[in-house]
């Protein structure tokens, strides 16, 4: 098993990284590569997360399942009320994401 806090700090370090070489391919104009990249980035970011947490094996590709698997370590830390259901949150775009059906 892993050490948590070393395992997440593996995953933010290639995180990082992958958001430095989106930014380097958007600006060649390599947009659909800086795209895959920030998806990545965004992807190893919330893993990191998730082992700093206490998570013993993260699995998945999914944002939407890894970000499921953050609000439920999150909801486990000590003084944090609960977070709101999913009709509760609101797109930070109106108009780019379809609304949440309550």
């Amino acid at each position: 098993m892993p050490d948590n806090h070393s395992e997440g700090r593996r995953w933010l370090r290639q995180a990082r990284q992958d958001l430095t070489d989106a930014a380097f391919a958007k600006d060649g104009g390599r947009f659909n590569l800086a795209c895959f990249l920030g998806q990545q980035a965004a992807e190893k970011a919330i893993k990191a997360f998730l082992y700093f947490r206490g998570a013993e094996d993260v699995w998945g590709h999914s944002l939407i399942d890894l970000c499921e698997d953050a609000k439920l370590f999150e909801r486990r830390r000590p003084g944090h009320g609960p977070l709101p259901t999913r009709s509760g949150l609101r797109s930070p775009a109106p108009g780019i994401a379809p609304p949440v059906a309550g």
